[in-house]
């Protein structure tokens, strides 16, 4: 995924060749430059959010007996799976996280743990924490 904004002296035709040579990367998306940190926030630091994540979970398999080939394996596997789901419809990630937590159930249970601890509150923290990193590089 590549993000593009035309800056000042762009017309349409620089942003045409921006998108063509970034086309061959992946998926283009134009985006209004005032919203590019949070971009970067997300897009360009989140790889290192998945990698970060997949790896506590794979530690966290190895902690329950897993061998490290197959906590690893199952880690990916369901972020590729979980995301390859989520492309093909259009369902809320929210909806998607009801449709997967049974009512008493184990996914039930380690979300409310998430919740407990402040995942989301954290995760807020960091991707805000990058967007003003983003904008005090872009002011150098």
């Amino acid at each position: 995924m590549s993000s593009i904004t035309p800056g000042r002296f762009a017309g349409k035709k620089d942003l045409g060749v921006a998108r063509r040579i970034f086309l061959k990367l992946g998926e283009v998306i134009k985006v209004k430059e005032d919203v590019m940190d949070a971009v970067t926030a997300v897009s360009g630091s989140g790889p290192a959010y998945y990698f970060l994540f997949t790896d506590i979970l794979e530690k966290a398999a190895r902690a329950c007996g897993l061998k490290r080939a197959l906590a690893r394996k199952l880690a990916m596997a369901t972020f590729i799976g979980a995301a390859a789901s989520a492309d093909a419809t259009g369902i809320s990630m929210h909806d998607f996280v009801k449709k997967v937590a049974s009512k008493g159930g184990t996914t039930e249970a380690a979300l409310r743990v998430f919740k407990q601890k402040g995942l989301e509150r954290i995760v807020k923290q960091a991707v805000r924490a990058a967007r003003k990193r983003s904008r005090t590089l872009r002011k150098t």
